[in-house]
């Protein structure tokens, strides 16, 4: 995977990020509001700099607090390729992969500045920089995480296994 990296900060808020309270009334099935408020908490100009493929990057405790599904929604509306960081709660994570939505895990994402470009390998667990070519370790998913990332989230992914399961 290659895009960019947008960088923020530890502790990462999801309702603030998405503006929650402000945007609580947009369906989730409409991608285009909810891409146009992802991360707007954080940075109001965020879904017009970002492209598809890019990557969030943040610290320590991404997510954290009231969930509601528009956090992960929006991010995934957006079309944003991953999201870095340095820890993330057992509920933001488990909410994201439900989404599609890929979370690398690696020590530290000091380093990674916004704007710069990355390469992502799943397989070896890395995150190269590209404008220097330093190498970052980082997590790789258990199969089953990245076969659910990979049908688009738990939904289509249960409605494939169901799908299979039933033409045998």
């Amino acid at each position: 995977m290659r895009g960019f990296a947008w960088k923020f900060g530890d502790h990462i808020h999801a309702d603030q990020a998405c503006l929650f309270h402000k945007n609580k009334h947009i369906p989730l099935d409409d991608r285009e509001a909810l891409a146009g408020v992802c991360m707007a908490g954080c940075d109001p100009d965020f879904p017009k700099k970002a492209g598809n493929g890019d990557f969030i990057v943040a610290g320590r405790n991404f997510g954290w607090g009231q969930l509601h599904s528009h956090f992960y929604t929006s991010i995934k509306a957006l079309g944003i390729g991953a999201i870095i960081v340095e820890s993330i709660n057992d509920r933001s994570h488990r909410e994201a992969i439900n989404t599609g939505i890929r979370i690398i895990l690696c020590s530290s994402t000091e380093a990674i500045q916004t704007g710069e470009p990355l390469e992502i390998d799943m397989e070896r667990g890395t995150i190269l920089r590209c404008r220097t070519g330093k190498v970052i370790p980082a997590g790789t998913g258990a199969p089953v995480i990245e076969e659910i990332i990979s049908k688009g989230g738990v939904d289509p992914y249960l409605r494939a296994r169901l799908k299979e399961e039933t033409t045998r």
